[in-house]
C-alpha cells in the first residue's frame, strides 16, 4: 500500500485554484479540512500512511539534535530538554512532499513536567536556504503530506516556518464542523491553492505513556485559553538566513551538502587524521542518491577532506562511533534497515564495518539483532585481534520492555562475534529499555586476563531514568563476568543519564552525564551536567554537579597522562561565556578540565549563534572536537546541519595550523617540516589547493611567532 492520497481534496483544490481569495475564507477551509483523513496518534497510526512499518527514533532529557533532525516517519524527544525537530529533508526539491511525519515533542507527559528543566521544543517546517516551505504537494498535486504534532508546548514551544504571517492560515476545525480530528490546521497559502503543511493536536490532547498509564496532568501544555497564533513569537517563529561569517576561523573543516549532516561520533589515528561517523541526507559521495546514508569521512590534519565512504540505509540509521589501528578503521551503529548481504531481525540492528584507512573502502561488515531494539552505540580495541562492543540488546523472542543492555566481542580480523552477553539491570520494580550508550573504557590488567571493560548507560523506571555503571572481567573466556553493577541517581522523580566514562592512571573510573536532579546540593538550572569519581571497584564515589541557570550536559569523559579529567558536553547558558543563540535557546559547546580530586582547572566555551552539538577525542593532549552545525562555524553554512572538526590544543585554544611539531611557536624547525614537504599533499598544506607550495610558505610566514590563543 501506498502514501494515502485524499480525492475528495484534489477536487476541493481544483475548484479553489481559480479563486484564491475565496480559498482564504474560514468557511472553505474549514471545508478543505474535513477531506483529510483521520490525524494518527501512535506509530501504528502511520503503517496506512508509510505502506508499511513505519520508521522511528526517539531522542534524550536534554535538548535533542542528534536524534530528532533526520527524517524517520515517527520521532519523538523522550522527556524534558529544549529538543529541535526537523521531520524532513532540507535537502530535497520538495522538502517532505509524499510523506505524513508523526513528531511525538514528549513521550510522557507527566516526566516531563515533573522534570523541572528546560521545557518547549522547536520544530523546523521551513528554513530561508530551502528551496520552499516543508510539506507542499509535490510533482503529483495531491497534497497528502503533513506533519502531525503532539504534545506541543503552547507555552514554551515553537514551529518554525519559512516566510511569514501572511503566507498562511491557521484554523482550528471540530468534529461538529467535519473534521476527523479536532485539532489546529495549518495552511500555505501564498500559492496557487491552500496546502495543508501541519496539523497541530490541542494542547489537551494528551496520549498515555510508553508503560500505559493514564497522564495525571489532563492539560500539561495549554497556554491561556488553549489558542495558536501565527503572530505569536510562543507559537511560530519565522526563519532567518545563516550568516556566512566562520564564528571559529581556526577550527579545522567544516563539510555537508544541502541535506542533513548529523555527527554520532569521531576517532582520530597516530597521524592526526581524523574520522567521522554518522548519518546523512546529503548524498556526499554521490552514491546515496539523495536519500539517507550512514557516512564515514577522513579529514586530514590540513582540513581536507580525504575520502569519505557512504552506504545507502533506511530512514533512522545511525553510526555512533569507531576506533582505529595502524590500517583499518572500525565503526558501529544501528539501523532499521539490512547493509549488503543480511537481513533486518525485526526493529533496530547492531551495524559493524571495518574500513581501510588509506581509502574508506569496506572490507567486512556484521549485522546482529534479536526482534527487539538493538544497537552498537560503542566501540574499542585491545589491541590484541578483540574488539568490544556496548549498546542496546533485547532477549531472544517476541519484543518486551527490553530492560536488558549489550556487551560484545567481536574479532577485528573478520568481525566474527566471540561473545555476546544481552544482561538485564538487577534492580527492582518496573524497568524498561536498558540501554549501554554511555561509554566504554578497558581497565588494564597485569595480564590480559585481568583486564575489564567500564560498561554504563541508563534505564528507565516508574520514576523516571536511571543511570549506571557496570564492570566486566574474564573477557578472554566465552562469556564475560559482571563483577559490579551501580547506580547513578538522586531523590524524586527526575532523570540521570550516564553518557560516558574513562579510567584514569590508578584505575579510578570517572563517569559523566546530566541529571534533572540534585545529586551534589541542589539543582543549578534547568538541567546540570554531572561528573562522578570512583575507585577501581565503583565504590566510594564522589560527585560534582556543575553548569548554569540554563541547561548543561557533559557528553564526554577523558583522562590525560597527568591525571587531569576533561569533560566536554553542551551548554544553553553562559558556562565560560555568553551564548549568543539565535533561535531561542541552543547549544555551545565547552571543555572543563578537573584534578584528580574534581576540582575545576579551566573551562572555555564556543559555539555558533545556531544549535551546535558535537563529541571529543584527547590524543597527546590535543582535543579533537567533531560534530554538527547548524550555523557558520569553520566556513559558511552549506544547508542546515553540517559536520565540522575542531582541534584545541593543551591551552584550550584553537589548534595553530602552522606550528608543524606542536611546541608552540611558529619558528625554524616549522620552516624545515613545510620545506621537507614541497610540492606534495599532507598537513602542511594549509590552504587545501592539494600541494605545499609559494601560498602556504606565505601562511606560515604570517604566523611567525608564539601562536595566539
Amino acid at each position: 500500500m501506498g502514501m494515502q492520497t485524499h480525492p475528495i481534496a484534489v477536487v476541493v483544490l481544483a475548484m479553489l485554484c481559480g479563486s484564491q481569495a475565496l480559498a482564504q475564507s474560514d468557511a472553505e477551509l474549514r471545508k478543505l479540512a474535513a477531506t483529510f483523513p483521520p490525524m494518527p496518534r501512535e506509530v501504528a497510526d502511520l503503517v496506512p500512511f508509510v505502506g508499511g512499518i513505519p520508521t522511528f527514533a526517539s531522542g534524550t532529557p536534554y535538548g535533542d539534535a542528534a536524534y530528532t533532525v533526520f527524517e524517520t516517519d515517527y520521532i519523538d524527544g523522550e522527556n524534558g530538554g529544549h529538543d529541535l525537530f526537523i521531520p524532513a529533508n532540507p535537502g530535497d526539491a520538495f522538502p517532505g512532499a509524499n510523506k505524513v511525519r508523526l513528531v511525538r515533542c514528549a513521550l510522557n507527559t507527566d516526566l516531563d513536567n515533573a522534570y523541572g528543566v528546560t521545557q518547549g521544543d522547536r520544530i523546523v517546517l521551513g528554513t530561508v536556504e530551502a528551496p520552499q516551505p516543508f510539506f507542499l504537494r509535490g510533482l503529483d498535486g495531491i497534497d497528502n503530506d503533513y506533519a502531525v504534532i503532539l504534545h506541543f508546548d503552547y507555552e514554551f514551544g515553537h514551529i518554525q516556518l519559512r516566510g511569514t504571517p501572511g503566507d498562511y492560515r491557521l484554523i482550528r476545525v471540530t468534529l461538529l464542523e467535519g473534521a476527523q480530528t479536532d485539532g489546529w490546521y495549518l495552511f500555505h497559502v501564498a500559492g496557487d491553492a491552500p496546502d495543508l503543511v501541519a496539523f497541530i493536536y490541542p494542547c489537551s490532547v494528551v496520549v498515555p505513556a510508553v508503560s500505559g498509564n493514564p497522564p495525571s496532568n489532563p492539560n500539561p501544555y495549554c497556554f491561556a485559553d488553549g489558542s495558536l497564533s501565527l503572530d505569536d513569537p510562543r507559537h511560530f517563529r519565522y526563519a532567518q538566513p545563516v550568516d556566512a561569517t566562520p564564528s571559529i576561523p581556526d577550527a579545522l573543516a567544516q563539510f555537508g551538502g544541502a541535506g542533513t549532516e548529523v555527527v554520532g561520533g569521531l576517532t582520530v589515528d597516530a597521524s592526526g587524521n581524523t574520522y567521522i561517523v554518522g548519518c546523512s541526507s546529503s548524498d556526499l559521495d554521490a552514491s546515496a542518491g539523495g536519500g539517507s546514508a550512514i557516512f564515514v569521512t577522513r579529514v586530514g590534519g590540513n582540513g581536507a577532506v580525504d575520502w569519505t565512504t557512504e552506504l545507502a540505509l533506511s530512514e533512522g540509521s545511525l553510526l555512533f562511533d569507531a576506533a582505529a589501528d595502524d590500517e583499518f578503521l572500525y565503526v558501529c551503529g544501528r539501523t532499521l534497515g539490512a547493509i549488503p548481504g543480511f537481513s533486518n531481525a525485526g526493529r533496530w540492528d547492531g551495524v559493524l564495518l571495518k574500513l581501510r584507512l588509506i581509502d574508506g573502502a569496506i572490507v567486512a561488515q556484521n549485522q546482529w539483532g534479536n526482534p527487539g531494539i538493538d544497537g552498537y552505540g560503542n566501540i574499542l580495541l585491545d589491541g590484541r585481534g578483540g574488539l568490544y562492543l556496548s549498546g542496546q540488546g533485547s532477549p531472544p523472542g517476541p519484543a518486551t520492555n527490553d530492560n536488558a543492555y549489550l556487551v560484545a566481542k567481536h574479532s577485528t580480523a573478520t568481525l566474527d562475534n566471540i561473545w555476546r552477553a544481552i544482561d538485564p539491570v538487577p534492580v527492582g520494580g518496573f524497568t524498561a529499555s536498558a540501554e549501554a550508550w554511555g561509554g566504554l573504557s578497558l581497565v588494564e590488567g597485569s595480564s590480559p586476563v585481568a583486564g575489564r571493560l567500564v560498561v554504563a548507560g541508563w534505564y528507565f523506571t516508574g520514576n523516571g531514568a536511571d543511570g549506571f555503571v557496570a564492570t566486566y572481567g574474564n573477557l578472554q573466556g566465552s562469556t564475560p563476568t559482571r563483577s559490579n553493577f551501580v547506580t547513578v541517581k538522586s531523590a524524586g522523580i527526575r532523570a540521570e543519564w550516564v553518557f560516558d566514562s574513562a579510567v584514569g592512571p590508578q584505575g579510578e573510573i570517572y563517569v559523566g552525564g546530566y541529571t534533572s536532579g540534585a545529586m551534589q546540593g541542589t539543582p543549578l538550572g534547568k538541567g546540570d551536567a554531572f561528573l562522578m569519581r570512583f575507585d577501581s571497584n565503583l565504590a566510594n564515589p564522589i560527585v560534582r554537579q556543575f553548569g548554569t541557570t540554563e541547561m548543561d550536559l557533559a557528553r564526554d569523559i577523558m583522562v590525560d597522562a597527568a591525571g587531569r579529567v576533561w569533560v566536554f558536553g553542551y551548554t544553553h547558558g553562559p558556562l565560560a561565556g555568553a551564548n549568543g543563540s539565535v533561535v531561542g535557546p541552543s547549544s555551545d559547546l565547552f571543555v572543563r578540565r578537573f584534578d584528580a580530586k574534581l576540582q575545576p582547572l579551566d573551562t572555555v566555551q564556543f559555539g555558533s549563534p545556531w544549535e551546535d552539538q558535537a563529541r571529543a577525542v584527547l590524543r597527546d593532549n590535543r582535543l579533537f572536537v567533531a560534530g554538527m552545525t547548524e550555523g557558520s562555524l569553520a566556513a559558511g553554512n552549506l544547508g542546515s546541519f553540517d559536520a565540522f572538526v575542531a582541534v584545541l590544543d593543551d591551552d584550550l585554544g584553537f589548534a595553530c595550523r602552522p606550528d608543524l611539531n606542536g611546541d608552540g611557536v611558529v619558528d625554524a624547525a616549522d620552516l624545515g617540516l613545510l620545506l621537507a614537504a614541497w610540492g606534495q599533499p599532507g598537513s602542511t598544506d594549509f590552504d587545501r589547493s592539494g600541494v605545499v607550495d609559494g601560498a602556504d610558505l606565505g601562511m606560515l610566514l604570517t604566523a611567525w611567532g608564539a601562536c595566539q590563543p
